[in-house]
């Protein structure tokens, strides 16, 4: 809950944003913290309302202004929407690169844990057998081999954790499991967790 202080500088905050987008002809960047700011009041509106009592008015005239300056901006907002799609697929692109880059070598160094300057990135192999769809003809296929196998009362209501568990319990006769491989493949997935380095205060020697 934001103290009556904070709710007054966000307040001021949105007279002078408000005026300097008014004046900034084509730049519309700055309206995505503006309308953050307007999202937080409303937010902090519902949890206390008497608060607001005395700036209701005002926030509503700040609020149509706002509007009516992205209307005045038509053109803007739309060729600024256009540049953040672009920076978005780019980024999108340099992402799924780098991911791929981290995969790789954390597969062939066996390292799990990546470290960088200012974060360091986990990587988790994840390994799972794909089931067929419910009805298709490999579905059937794989119950036939359940079934051949000795191992459908364990399965009988077949899902990925039961499959595995018969598996794991050698429950499928080996010359059946080249079937079974074929029918429910290993997929594996990667997944990768980034975490900001907490900078190392230096210790302090002991004082001269």
């Amino acid at each position: 809950m934001l103290s009556p202080r904070e709710i007054v500088e966000i307040i001021e905050f949105l007279r002078t944003a408000l005026w300097k987008l008014a004046e900034s002809g084509s730049d519309v960047s700055a309206a995505v913290g503006i309308a953050e700011r307007f999202d937080v009041l409303r937010e902090e509106f519902r949890k206390q309302r008497d608060r607001f009592a005395a700036d209701v008015d005002e926030l509503a005239s700040l609020s149509r202004r706002f509007q009516f300056i992205l209307n005045e901006r038509l053109s803007q907002v739309v060729d600024r929407f256009h540049r953040v799609n672009e920076e978005i697929s780019r980024g999108e692109r340099e992402k799924a690169f780098l991911r791929g880059t981290l995969i790789r070598i954390a597969g062939e160094s066996g390292q799990r844990q990546l470290m960088g300057t200012k974060a360091q990135v986990r990587v988790r192999e994840i390994s799972a057998r794909q089931l067929p769809l419910p009805r298709s003809s490999e579905r059937l296929q794989l119950e036939e081999v359940l079934r051949t196998a000795g191992a459908w009362d364990h399965v009988s209501q077949l899902s990925r954790p039961r499959l595995e568990q018969a598996i794991a319990g050698k429950r499928i006769p080996e010359n059946l499991q080249p079937q079974l491989d074929a029918l429910c493949p290993v997929k594996v997935s990667h997944q990768l967790t980034c975490t900001v380095l907490t900078p190392q205060v230096p210790e302090k020697g002991p004082a001269a």
